[in-house]
C-alpha cells in the first residue's frame, strides 16, 4: 500500500509504473504525516507495517532486523532503527521526553563507535525514521492523533499512550539508516508556529504524566528510570 499524500501528479503516475504497489492511496492534498500513516495502517491486513521516511535511505536488512525484534517479543510495540547523519555520525539513539513537551536525542551526533552492536535499547520516545509498528498495539491505543497534524510530535505522543499501555519502544542497533533530518518536512509554512503549537498540545495532554515522570530528565543518565514493563531490551 502507498498512501499519496497530495503528491504532484509526475509522482503519482511513476507510483503506477511499480509493478510492486498493488494498492495506491490518493490524497487531493496533504493530510500531514499521521493521518497519511493511519491512512496506509489502517488499509492492511498484516501484523506488523514499517513507516519509512522518504528522507532516509535504508542499509541492507534494516527492514528485516525490526521486523524480526517485533515477531520476537510480544511486549515491543514498535521497533526502531538507528539513524545515522550523512556524515556517519550518530543522529539519535533514542530520546528522552522533558516535562516541557520538548525531547532530547540521545548520543546525538557522536560518533556511532560510541554505541554497543547487536543491541536492542528500551527507550521513551525515538523519531519515526524507520520504524516496524505492531498493527494490533497500533489499533487498540486510536493510532495517530489528527490533532497534530500536518506534523511534529504525533510521534512522540504515540510512544508516551504505548508506554502507558505497558507497550515498549526500542530501537535495534543492528538496523540502521541514513537520515538527511528535515528534508521531508523542509517544505512545510510555519514550520516553527507548526512545532510550538504541538508541543504545546503534546504537554497539555500529558501534562499529569509528563509532570509526574519526567519533571528531572537528565541526559547523562540514561535509560531513563522510568520503565512500565520493568525490564531493559538490552542484548
Amino acid at each position: 500500500t502507498v498512501v499519496d499524500n497530495g503528491c504532484p501528479e509526475e509522482i503519482a503516475k511513476a507510483l503506477r509504473s511499480f509493478p510492486l504497489v498493488t494498492n495506491i492511496i490518493r490524497n487531493d492534498e496533504n493530510r500531514g504525516y499521521g493521518q497519511g500513516c493511519d491512512q496506509g495502517i489502517k488499509s492492511i491486513d498484516s501484523k506488523f507495517c514499517v513507516l519509512l521516511n522518504s528522507d532516509a535511505l535504508v542499509q541492507p536488512d534494516a527492514i528485516r532486523l525490526l521486523i524480526d525484534t517485533l515477531s520476537e517479543n510480544e511486549n515491543i510495540a514498535v521497533a526502531v532503527s538507528l539513524s545515522l547523519n550523512t556524515d556517519e555520525t550518530i543522529q539519535e539513539l533514542g530520546r528522552v521526553v522533558k516535562s516541557d513537551g520538548h525531547t532530547l536525542g540521545v548520543l546525538e551526533n557522536t560518533p556511532k563507535e560510541q554505541i554497543d552492536i547487536d543491541a536492542i535499547k528500551s527507550v521513551p520516545y525515538s523519531s519515526f525514521v524507520c520504524v516496524a509498528v505492531n498493527v494490533e498495539d497500533y489499533l487498540n491505543i486510536g493510532g495517530f492523533d489528527e490533532k497534530f497534524s500536518p506534523a511534529y510530535s504525533e510521534d512522540v505522543d504515540l510512544c508516551i499512550r504505548l508506554w502507558s499501555a505497558s507497550k515498549a519502544v526500542v530501537v535495534n542497533t543492528n538496523s540502521v539508516v541514513s537520515h538527511a533530518g528535515g528534508v521531508a518536512s523542509s517544505e512545510l509554512k510555519d514550520l516553527s508556529l507548526i512545532k510550538s503549537r504541538n508541543v504545546e498540545y503534546l504537554k497539555k495532554k500529558h501534562s499529569a504524566l509528563l509532570d509526574a515522570e519526567y519533571s528531572d530528565v537528565d541526559i547523562n543518565n540514561y535509560p531513563h528510570s522510568r520503565d512500565y514493563l520493568n525490564k531493559y531490551y538490552d542484548q
